[in-house]
């Protein structure tokens, strides 16, 4: 019995020693009031969607200015279209003009899909619809300084753009020319046309070789779309710069229709408004094109 007990002595000796010898477990304090939070790997930030608007600036601007004798519909002293007796039709005359063109790139893919990207939680959705082109221009005085930014007399520039009876055709495809951002050229009995093609676009797709469904739609939307400005206000011997801004008016998204089991009696949620018409929104302006002297 002695034995026994001296056994069992030494086993709960050898317990004990090994628990004391053993390496502690760490443990997890509660964290202490007011202590920093524990650093550990960061979680990933969504990236923000681009802001189309943003990206709607047109790049690689470039002014030319020219000289020319343009063919025009010959107009009264309230800029009427004076009528030719012997055709039915109106007076053609050939008018001395000098102009300043300003053309540029407009990336119309990102400006798309950043549409659809800010589509998802934003305001807007789809494809944008370009309105106009704003074009302001600095002049350059005697002792080298620059003017403040001003507007081109818009009036005086469609007195040509909106009475010419016929136009000069244009080296690039539909599909990258948009009316509301490309100004059409006159026809020149003297001088001709430069630099009022984008560098580009130039050899991107021959003109005609685009092909359209019967909506007359392209197949395919050209990532780039071409802008073209003229200004045929500008006087001789003087120099200007000029800079860009588009505006289009970006379709809105609807207001989603509530289901059936949210529809309660009375709180004029099943009747859902018409989607918000969109407004115009003018994209930034470009930076400033190189100096010109309007010969």
């Amino acid at each position: 019995m002695t034995r026994i007990l001296s056994k069992l002595k030494w086993a709960g000796l050898a317990l004990l020693t090994s628990a004391a010898l053993a390496p502690a477990r760490p443990t997890q304090d509660p964290p202490k009031a007011g202590a920093p939070p524990a650093i550990g790997p960061k979680p990933e930030a969504k990236s923000r969607a681009p802001d189309p608007v943003a990206l709607m600036v047109p790049r690689s601007l470039l002014a030319v200015g020219g000289v020319g004798l343009a063919l025009m519909y010959a107009l009264d002293p309230k800029g009427e279209r004076i009528p030719d007796p012997t055709t039915r039709a109106f007076r053609e005359v050939e008018v001395d003009l000098r102009w300043v063109a300003i053309t540029g790139l407009l990336d119309d893919q990102a400006v798309r899909e950043a549409n659809t990207l800010a589509g998802e939680a934003g305001p807007f959705v789809g494809a944008p619809e370009y309105r106009r082109v704003d074009v302001e221009r600095q002049v350059r005085g005697p002792g080298g300084d620059w003017s403040d930014w001003s507007r081109i007399d818009v009036d005086k520039n469609y007195q040509v753009l909106d009475n010419l009876p016929e136009v000069t055709p244009e080296r690039l495809p539909k599909a990258v020319l948009p009316l509301a951002l490309v100004d059409t050229l006159p026809v020149l009995r003297q001088g001709r046309w430069d630099g009022v093609d984008p560098e580009g676009l130039l050899g991107l797709v021959a003109p005609g070789t685009e092909k359209a469904p019967a909506g007359g739609v392209p197949v395919v939307q050209p990532p780039r779309l071409a802008v073209r400005s003229l200004d045929f206000t500008v006087e001789p011997g003087k120099t200007y710069r000029y800079r860009l801004r588009v505006v289009t008016r970006m379709p809105v998204v609807p207001r989603p229709v509530p289901r059936k089991d949210e529809i309660r009696p009375g709180d004029g949620r099943g009747v859902v408004p018409p989607p918000e018409r969109p407004g115009l929104v003018s994209g930034p302006w470009s930076e400033a094109t190189g100096a010109v002297e309007v010969p």
